[in-house]
């Protein structure tokens, strides 16, 4: 661990000696997150076990657990206070924000309410290939503040419509990709990106960014703050995504009225909105009024995203079986708990006021 912090943080001339602050302190640490990042590009093996390992060191070594100082002299960190610190992750409200949201994902799986926005979107919009493109654009925009995950919208609703289209028209990654295929995966993803910029709830790192810039010190937004900031780019962005899109990868099929006729079938199949899926849209509704009305309410968006999670179990739109085996969802819970603190334990070392004065120097 040792032997990173020269090499990929100079650490050895980096970290600062207040109050008696021993710089090696400092550069154990470093060294130890330097480690962890190297680890998370390079992926030797799953980033939730890299993130456990490196916080279960720096516990360990008892470093990068917050100062506390008596006299002018620094107190010695406890076995017991040092665990506490490196568990503090998993009793972070944003990390479970973060968690629910993978359950509020599985939840518009199940009650089939995505597919329904998609089917319907998709039969009116589907006849050209520029419309359908809108047509998968649009139905993400409409999922993304409420499903706090990018991989739960794509995964869930996304890609089960696009993987049933391609094959109509003979494209398949490896063969005739750009007859359609191509340029409807594209559009998803493009899409994607941008509809997880636009809302606080978007995207799962969005809340974690806007508590990690809380801890260091900055000034943070709500819901309604972050989607005013970004809504004047973010809608521009959204609005040309699928022209370009169309333009820089072109599909050979422009248009045909197959996709449309498809989509109507199968939502007619669908019948009237079940039970499982007025419940579901209900549930979201509300917890779009508490997201955006956090500060009017005094409620937190992780009790309103826990509180979702209880009203789905009670109206059986998921089973606490459903909640158990959300694998991707407890492996995302220890990954950001461990990085939750590891991230918190730069300040706590004074890495980043040593970062902050430095780019104020060089400027």
């Amino acid at each position: 661990m040792e032997v990173l912090s020269p090499n990929y943080c100079g650490t050895h001339c980096i970290c600062d000696w207040r109050a008696g602050r021993p710089i090696r302190r400092c550069m154990d640490f470093v060294s130890i997150f330097a480690a962890l990042v190297v680890g998370l590009i390079l992926e030797p093996m799953p980033p939730a076990f890299i993130g456990m390992i490196a916080i279960t060191l720096a516990v360990l070594f008892r470093v990068g657990m917050p100062v506390v100082e008596k006299a002018r002299k620094i107190v010695p960190t406890t076995a017991g206070q040092a665990i506490n610190w490196g568990l503090s992750g998993f009793s972070n409200a944003i990390v479970w924000l973060i968690f629910a949201a993978f359950m509020i994902g599985i939840g518009y799986q199940n009650s089939g309410l995505g597919r329904r926005i998609a089917l319907f979107l998709v039969q009116k919009l589907g006849k050209s290939s520029l419309g359908l493109g809108y047509a998968i654009a649009i139905t993400d925009l409409i999922l993304a503040p409420f499903i706090p995950s990018n991989a739960a919208r794509s995964g869930g609703t996304i890609y089960p419509i696009v993987s049933s289209i391609c094959p109509m028209f003979d494209s398949y990654p490896d063969k005739n990709p750009r007859r359609i295929g191509s340029y409807l995966c594209w559009i998803s993803l493009a899409t994607t990106c941008v509809s997880s910029t636009l809302f606080l709830t978007g995207q799962a790192p969005n809340p974690l960014a806007v508590e990690l810039a809380a801890k260091s010190g900055v000034a943070t937004v709500n819901w309604t703050s972050w989607f005013l900031a970004v809504a004047p780019v973010g809608i521009i962005l959204f609005l040309i995504t699928p022209i370009l899109t169309y333009y820089l990868c072109p599909p050979e099929v422009k248009g045909s009225p197959e996709i449309a006729e498809w989509a109507k079938e199968e939502f007619h199949k669908l019948g009237a909105m079940s039970a499982s899926e007025i419940a579901m849209a209900v549930i979201s509704l509300i917890a779009l009024t508490l997201w955006i009305g956090s500060s009017t309410f005094g409620v937190n968006p992780t009790t309103t995203a826990l509180l979702v999670i209880i009203l789905m179990v009670l109206f059986k739109i998921i089973t606490w079986n459903d909640f158990l085996a959300n694998k991707p969802a407890w492996n995302v819970l220890t990954w950001f708990a461990t990085l939750v603190p590891m991230a918190a334990g730069l300040k706590n070392v004074g890495f980043l006021d040593w970062l902050a004065k430095s780019a104020i120097v060089t400027s």
